[in-house]
C-alpha cells in the first residue's frame, strides 16, 4: 500500500505515535505554515521492508522523538521546522548516515525549553539552525578547538591580536554567533564560571 499526506496549513494533532510508512510506502509532506504534532514519537518506516518519508519543506513538526522503524526511513529538511515536545536523549534514533538531510532551505531545529542530543550525522549542503532555550547536543558533528595562529591560517583576512581560541568544524557548518556565544556561557556558568561584563 502506498499513503500520502500533504500538510500545507492548518493543525493535524495525533494523540498517539505518528506513523509513516508503517507498512508498504509512506510519505508526509509539510509546507507553507502547516503543523503537525504528535503527542510522543514520530516513527518513520514502522516494519521491514516498508519505506517512510518525512519532507520538512516548511511549517513545523512537533515530536518528543523522530525515529526509524524496522524498515528504511528518511528525514527530509528544506525549510521546515522540528519542534520538540519534550527532552530526548536520542532524537533520530536508528537512522543510518544519509537518511536525515539537510537540503538547501536547511532546517531548525525548536528546542524549546528541553534538552536534545543526537549522534546522527545530518548531511546535505543545508544549514542548521537551533532556536529555543534548550540544549541541542549533536555528538556527532566533528569539532576541534584551535588556536588564534590556526584561526589566521585558515582566515588571514580576521584580525586576531585579541583571539584566545576558536572551534572550528571541519565539515563546515553555519550557526548564529549570538546563540552560540549564549550556549558557551550557560555551559561556562554550568561549570562553575563566573562570566564578567563591560570589564575594561
Amino acid at each position: 500500500s502506498v499513503g500520502l499526506v500533504d500538510v500545507s496549513g492548518g493543525t493535524w494533532n495525533n494523540s498517539g505515535e505518528l506513523l509513516t510508512g508503517e507498512q508498504g510506502q509512506g510519505t508526509l509532506n509539510i509546507s507553507g505554515t502547516g503543523e503537525v504534532s504528535s503527542s510522543s514519537s514520530t516513527i518513520v518506516a514502522d516494519r521491514a521492508g516498508s519505506t517512510g518519508t518525512v519532507n520538512l519543506n516548511g511549517g513545523r513538526l512537533t515530536a518528543r522523538q523522530v525515529r526509524e522503524g524496522d524498515g528504511n526511513g528518511t528525514v527530509i529538511f528544506d525549510g521546515g521546522t522540528l519542534r520538540l515536545s519534550g527532552d530526548q536523549a536520542n532524537l533520530f534514533a536508528n537512522f543510518e548516515t544519509g537518511d536525515v538531510t539537510l537540503n538547501a532551505g536547511g532546517g531548525t531545529i525548536d528546542t524549546q525549553a528541553f534538552t536534545a542530543a543526537t549522534s546522527q550525522v545530518l548531511t546535505g549542503n543545508g544549514a542548521l539552525t537551533k532556536i529555543g532555550d534548550g540544549i541541542l547536543d549533536l555528538t556527532a558533528v566533528e569539532v576541534e578547538e584551535i588556536g588564534a595562529a590556526d584561526v589566521k591560517a585558515m582566515y588571514p583576512h580576521l584580525e586576531t591580536g585579541d583571539v584566545v581560541g576558536a572551534v572550528h568544524l571541519p565539515g563546515d557548518g553555519q550557526c548564529a554567533p549570538a546563540n552560540i556565544a549564549m550556549a558557551l556561557a550557560k555551559g561556562a556558568r554550568a561549570g562553575g564560571a563566573e562570566i564578567l561584563e563591560d570589564i575594561k
